[in-house]
């Protein structure tokens, strides 16, 4: 079925299989989301969010003024505020080489 329908292909989505499933066996890596105010896919970064929680994992959600990709607009303080957010979660959870 190429409909796309996504209650045909519900195991197909990764965010419905976080909020579903058993927690891994293995912790998951540390997951950091930035997302606009405005975004279309903003409901689904806050379910991101709540679906990590569940399993106690180490991730950020953080808002910040705008649409989609506004992150890409580096000259826009809501850009560099996200860009820096990113780095220091990265700092705090990727082990440095």
């Amino acid at each position: 079925d190429a409909s796309g329908d996504p209650v045909t292909y519900d195991l197909a989505d990764p965010l419905r299989f976080l909020e579903e499933a058993d927690p891994p066996d293995r912790p998951l890596p540390a997951i950091y989301s930035v997302c606009g105010t405005e975004d279309p896919i903003k409901e689904d970064t806050e379910r991101l969010g709540e679906a990590l929680a569940r399993y106690g994992e180490q991730h950020g959600v953080e808002w910040y003024p705008g649409t989609h990709a506004f992150h890409a607009f580096i000259w826009q303080p809501a850009a560099r505020k996200a860009w820096l957010d990113q780095l220091r979660f990265l700092e705090q959870h990727v082990p440095a080489e």
